[in-house]
Formats: C-alpha cells, structure tokens, sequence
C-alpha cells in the first residue's frame, strides 16, 4: 500500500505516464520502452491540450543575518521561537514542503544559511510568507534569492527508516 501511494505522488509530480505502466505491468515482467504520444481528444481524435494546471513550487535561500550569533545554536537566536511555530503551522497547511538549515558540515553542525521549498503560485507570495516568518523578521536569517521549483523526481523515506 505505502509503494502505491509513493506511486501517486510520482505520478502527480509529473511522471504519469510511467507510473501508470509500472501499475499496469505484471510482477516480473520486463517494462515496454516509453513512447511519447500526446493523448488524443476524444471527440476531434486531435492531440489534447496538454494540462494548464501544474503544481508550482518556490525555493526560499536565506542567509545569515546581521543579527544571528554564530556559535550560539538556532533554538538560542532571535525569532527561534516565532520561528518554530510559523514552520509548524506552514506544514500543516501544505505550503511548507521541506525545510532546514544548511550546515558547515555533520560533526559541528554550525548553521550557514537555510532554505524553505514552499507551495506558492507567485515568488511574491514565497517572499511574503519567508518575510512573515520571525527569524527573518528578526534579522536571524535574510532572504538570498527565490527561485521557481518544479519537482523532477521524488524519494519518501518512512520516519522509522534510519538515515544512512
């Protein structure tokens, strides 16, 4: 069951086609090679529009800020608190889909910056949510660049898997 719901999501970050082979194939049987063919409109026989609807995506890169302390860790900087929640509540809504800071290196863990994949339709919108959040309202953290983010391709790993 989780295997077929890791499917759906693949097949709703865009690769349907494949997916839907994979559901359809036989256990043990070789995959046909990907031909692509535009559906075709049911009552022209034309090929179909393709969707105009697509999930959009914005990649928030934040840097350290003027008032961030380094050697203190990010549960003691300005905004932490405010911070936590804003993030808590972002992921429960589905705007937040992945989130952390990026590090020095594992054995320190010492904070060089972050970034936030959010589920927007405009960077404006990912900039105002990014300026609502209190450790950038603080000066803790500053908004480097927003980029746009189309999802390519997808791992779900269960929280009971230990990490590598």
């Amino acid at each position: 069951m989780k295997l077929r719901k890791l499917l759906l999501v693949l097949a709703f970050a865009g690769g349907v086609l494949g997916v839907v082979r994979l559901l359809a194939q036989a256990p043990g049987q070789k995959p046909k090679p990907a031909m692509r063919q535009a559906p075709l409109n049911q009552k022209t026989q034309e090929p179909a529009a393709a969707p105009t609807h697509r999930p959009k995506h914005h990649v928030v890169f934040l840097r350290l800020g003027p008032n961030y302390v380094k050697g203190r860790p990010p549960q003691e900087q300005p905004g932490f608190a405010g911070h936590a929640e804003h993030i808590a509540k972002l992921a429960k809504a589905g705007t937040l889909l992945l989130g952390g800071p990026f590090v020095e290196d594992f054995s320190t863990m010492a904070v060089t910056g972050a970034m936030e994949v959010l589920s927007t339709d405009t960077g404006e919108e990912a900039r105002r949510i990014a300026e609502a959040d209190p450790f950038v309202a603080s000066g803790a953290l500053e908004i480097e660049k927003i980029r746009p983010f189309v999802v390519g391709a997808m791992s779900v790993r269960p929280e009971s898997t230990p990490a590598r």
